[in-house]
């Protein structure tokens, strides 16, 4: 679909009526020692349905979901840090 036309799901039309514009910084992996800064520019779309009683919905995308504050990539890595460390712990010592 064009950035000017999204699908309101919940009703199942398609929407052309933008609400308002919103900035998000999903935190997101460092490229080597350099951190990066992700600015997403994202549109609130409203549908104009009368049976829609949801209200607005915003833009979203598999590797950052709707009211998620980092990538799907940083997840990943995160939960395989914390799988590691806790394998570590697990073994314990011999003995």
């Amino acid at each position: 679909m064009s950035r000017r036309r999204r699908r309101a799901r919940r009703a199942g039309v398609v929407s052309i009526s933008v609400k308002e514009y919103a900035v998000t910084s999903p935190k997101d992996l460092p490229y080597g020692e350099d951190r990066i800064m992700v600015r997403w520019n994202k549109i609130r779309w409203r549908c104009r349905e009368d049976y829609c009683k949801l209200g607005p919905f915003i833009e979203a995308i598999t590797q950052v979901p709707a009211r998620v504050r980092s990538t799907l990539r940083l997840r990943r890595q995160m939960a395989k840090a914390i799988g590691d460390a806790a394998r570590s712990v697990g073994r314990g010592r011999p003995g």
